[in-house]
C-alpha cells in the first residue's frame, strides 16, 4: 500500500514536471515569436523608409525629365516655327511635241519654280518664276483674316472665267485653253496683252454659308492695272473685275464674271462670261464669253466632257466655237479636241491629244494637229 502511494506520488510529481517543462517551452517559444515579429516589423519599417527614399528620388528624376521635356518641346517648337517660315519649293517642267499640217516641233513649253510660305499666321506669300521665257509669273501676298473677307495684292490670275483661274497647266485636261478663253483673257488676248491671264492689282474675295470644307456663295472684286505682267499702266484708269460663284455641292460651281477696262485711254476692253463646271468622276464644263476689244465684238463658247478612269487615266473631249468678229458672217473657227491624260505617278503627267480645226471663210482647209506633252512635277 505504501509502495503504491509512493509510486502515485512520483507519477504526480513527474506529471507536474512535464507540465512545467511544457509551460517553459511554450513561454520560450512565445518570446522567440514575439522577438521575430519585432525584428520583422523593424525590417518592414526599414524597407518602407527605403521605398520612400526611392520614391523621392524617382519624383526628383521625373521632375527633372519633365523640365527637360518641356525645354526640348520649346526648342522643337522654335525650330518648327522657323522651318514653317521657310519657303516651300515646288515646280514643274513641260516638254511638248506638236505635229500639224505644215510643221512639227519639240519645245520646252514651261519651266516653273514656285516658292510659297507664311509670313505670320493668316498672311502668306507666293512667288512663281517662269524660266522657259524668263519672267515672274506670280508674286503676291494674301491676308486671310476670315473666310468671308480676304485680300490678295500683287501679280496673280485675273478672276475671270472658271478655266482661267481653276484649271492651270497641271490640271487642265487639254494642253491649251479653250479658244475663247485664250483670246479674251488667257494667252493670246485680242487686246495684244500677253499675260497668261494675269495682271498686277488687288483682289478682295471670300465666301459665305460654309458646308464642310467649302462655301456655297463666293465672290471676287478686283482692280488691276490692265497692262499685263510687270508693266506700268499707260493711263490713270484701273480695270475692274467682278465674279460671283455659287457651289450648291462641293464639285459643282456656277460662275458669272465681268471685266471692264481700257487698253489705252480710249479703247475699251470689256468681257462678260458665264459658265458651270462639275468635276468628280465625270467632267462637265462649259462657258460662254462675250467681248468688246476696241471696236471688235467677239463671242464664243466651249463644252468639255470627260471622265476620270482607274489607274490614273482621264479621257476628255472638247468643242470650241469662236467667232472673232460677230459682224462678219462667214468668219468662224471651230475646234474638236480629243485627249487622253495619264497621271498615275505623283511626279509625272502625260498628255496625248488630237485637234481637228475648221476655219471659215469657205475654202480654207481643215487643219489637223497631234500634240504630246510630258510634265515633270516636283
Amino acid at each position: 500500500m505504501n509502495t503504491h502511494k509512493k509510486r502515485l506520488k512520483q507519477l504526480f510529481i513527474l506529471m507536474l514536471t512535464i507540465v512545467g517543462l511544457n509551460n517553459v517551452v511554450a513561454q520560450t517559444s512565445n518570446q522567440q515569436s514575439t522577438q521575430l515579429l519585432i525584428e520583422q516589423n523593424k525590417l518592414l519599417q526599414q524597407q518602407n523608409e527605403l521605398l520612400q527614399q526611392q520614391n523621392q528620388l524617382l519624383n526628383k528624376v521625373n521632375d527633372s525629365l519633365t523640365q527637360q521635356n518641356n525645354t526640348l518641346n520649346k526648342d522643337v517648337q522654335k525650330v518648327k516655327t522657323k522651318v514653317d517660315r521657310l519657303p516651300k519649293i515646288s515646280g514643274y517642267m513641260q516638254l511638248q511635241y506638236a505635229l500639224n499640217n505644215t510643221t512639227s516641233s519639240i519645245n520646252l513649253k514651261r519651266a516653273r519654280l514656285k516658292l510659297t510660305g507664311d509670313i505670320i499666321p493668316k498672311i502668306d506669300y507666293t512667288l512663281q518664276v517662269e524660266f522657259a521665257s524668263p519672267k515672274v509669273v506670280d508674286m503676291y501676298v494674301r491676308f486671310k483674316p476670315f473666310k468671308q473677307l480676304n485680300v490678295k495684292v500683287g501679280s496673280f490670275k485675273v478672276p475671270f472665267t472658271i478655266e482661267n483661274t481653276e484649271y492651270g497647266p497641271l490640271n487642265n485636261e487639254t494642253v491649251e485653253s479653250a479658244l475663247i478663253v485664250d483670246r479674251t483673257i488667257a494667252g493670246k488676248d485680242l487686246s495684244g496683252i500677253s499675260s497668261g491671264g494675269r495682271d498686277v492689282g488687288i483682289n478682295i474675295y471670300g465666301g459665305f454659308f460654309t458646308v464642310k470644307d467649302f462655301q456655297i456663295l463666293n465672290y471676287d472684286l478686283a482692280l488691276f492695272n490692265g497692262a499685263g505682267l510687270a508693266i506700268k499702266d499707260n493711263n490713270k484708269y484701273k480695270d475692274l473685275v467682278a465674279r460671283i460663284t455659287v457651289k450648291p455641292i462641293k464639285n459643282l460651281q456656277i460662275s458669272s464674271s465681268y471685266y471692264h477696262g481700257l487698253i489705252d485711254k480710249k479703247s475699251p476692253r470689256y468681257r462678260l462670261a458665264a459658265g458651270a463646271s462639275y468635276d468628280k468622276t465625270l467632267i462637265l464644263r462649259g462657258e460662254y464669253i462675250y467681248a468688246l476689244t476696241n471696236n471688235l465684238y467677239t463671242r464664243g463658247f466651249y463644252l468639255t466632257a470627260g471622265a476620270h478612269l482607274p489607274q490614273g487615266w482621264t479621257l476628255v473631249a472638247r468643242y470650241d466655237y469662236y467667232k472673232e468678229d460677230i459682224f462678219i458672217k462667214d468668219q468662224l473657227t471651230q475646234d474638236v479636241v480629243v485627249g487622253l491624260v495619264w497621271h498615275q505617278l505623283k511626279h509625272l503627267r502625260c498628255q496625248l491629244e488630237y485637234t481637228l480645226s475648221h476655219h471659215k471663210p469657205v475654202g480654207k482647209p481643215f487643219q489637223n494637229a497631234l500634240t504630246v506633252m510630258m510634265s515633270g512635277i516636283f
